[in-house]
């Protein structure tokens, strides 16, 4: 409880910057200053976008860097994180995005709550990963490649812009392309593992990689109040 207590204190004289120009005038700057640098890093990297001429008629989507101090649970600061984000509400439909195309599966908490309960009954391990920059990962359809103008603090030649290869959060489309970006790789990598019915982000495996069917006896005996 000490050490919560003071790690709270040394957290509360700091604030999560509005601006970079804000982020880089305060005793942080070297921590936001890394912070930026990777997750602009991470856009060149992944090729989420490609900066050309913007064409004629196109007006560039503003993006801008979300900054904020992440806690560990104990309250003590774990780092300084810097996300890229497009101004979605900027998208015009039919022309930045298919408004058909915005929908992404989410797993019900319920379920969750129902495979932890399995795991606990039938004594499995859980395991769990974090995919960093996950829609960054994310390839946009040909049609639905917008323009987009780099955060406050970077700049391009005139009439150029990014235009985006991949997903970037904010953008309305995102979380559809991650989330088929995920099924694909699935289906290539694991084509043993299926969806299960309508719970579309739960994957089960009914049978080994070599065919061999499964012993589920132990799970169709399991009786759940």
């Amino acid at each position: 409880p000490e050490q919560r207590a003071t790690a709270a204190k040394e957290v509360a004289l700091l604030r999560n910057p509005k601006t970079v120009k804000e982020a880089l005038s305060t005793p942080q700057r070297a921590e936001w200053l890394a912070a930026i640098n990777k997750e602009m890093q991470s856009l060149i990297d992944k090729g989420v976008y490609r900066v050309e001429e913007v064409p004629a008629g196109r007006k560039l989507i503003p993006t801008r860097l979300v900054l904020k101090i992440k806690l560990n649970a104990d309250g003590s600061i774990d780092k300084f994180k810097a996300r890229c984000v497009v101004a979605g509400y900027r998208q015009k439909a039919g022309l930045d995005y298919d408004p058909m195309g915005t929908y992404s599966p989410m797993t019900e908490s319920t379920t969750i709550r129902l495979l932890l309960s399995l795991a606990n009954m039938l004594d499995l391990e859980v395991d769990h990963l974090d995919i960093k920059t996950a829609f960054l990962n994310g390839v946009l359809p040909e049609s639905e490649q917008f323009y987009c103008s780099p955060p406050p603090g970077f700049s391009l030649e005139p009439g150029k812009g990014w235009k985006m290869l991949k997903g970037l959060y904010g953008a309305h489309q995102s979380g559809a392309v991650w989330a088929k970006t995920w099924r694909e790789w699935m289906k290539q990598h694991y084509p043993e593992f299926h969806e299960a019915g309508t719970e579309r982000c739960v994957y089960v495996m009914r049978e080994a990689a070599d065919g061999t069917p499964l012993d589920l006896s132990l799970a169709r005996d399991i009786q759940l109040e």
